[in-house]
């Protein structure tokens, strides 16, 4: 990351508990730091899956990038959406990501309302894709799809 300034890392911890939590953010404060390379936690967008966590990870280390993913949402069941984009937008967190069958219309339009990009995860179906950009969401994760594909679409 320090040789390559466009490099970013996008965690993906699955830890919840408090000391976990602590454990595994400080060992990379810590690294950045033994190896004076503090700059790069600045290129850290670390993904989070609640609001403790958020208030866990900030006691640790302020990183400037968080993205709230609604990985634990897996039945659909997101009517907490809008207190989710309220408690981004208070403390500053832009970007959410969520399964694709979650990105409906009018989840997009609450999302747009509160102005939150929405990435959706794990997409390797450039047909998806098409579809999920038309529905206003800003990019995806993915294990296949090249940028080369993506310009046929």
């Amino acid at each position: 990351m320090s040789e390559h300034e466009d490099v970013w890392i996008i965690t993906d911890s699955k830890q919840s508990a408090e000391s976990l939590v602590k454990l595994e953010f400080s060992d990379i404060v810590d690294a950045a730091r033994e190896l004076g390379l503090e700059p790069v936690l600045e290129r850290i967008a670390v993904q989070i899956y609640n609001k403790e966590m958020y208030e866990k990870i900030c006691n640790v280390y302020e990183f400037p990038c968080f993205i709230f993913t609604l990985y634990e949402y897996r039945n659909g069941n997101i009517e907490s959406f809008p207190d989710i984009c309220r408690f981004c937008i208070y403390n500053d967190i832009k970007f959410i990501t969520m399964w694709d069958y979650l990105a409906t219309s009018e989840v997009m339009e609450i999302a747009k309302q509160y102005g939150i990009k929405v990435y959706v995860h794990t997409v390797n179906n450039k047909e998806l894709v098409e579809k999920l950009g038309k529905l206003g969401v800003t990019g995806f994760y993915t294990d296949y799809i090249t940028p080369e594909e993506l310009k046929e679409i």
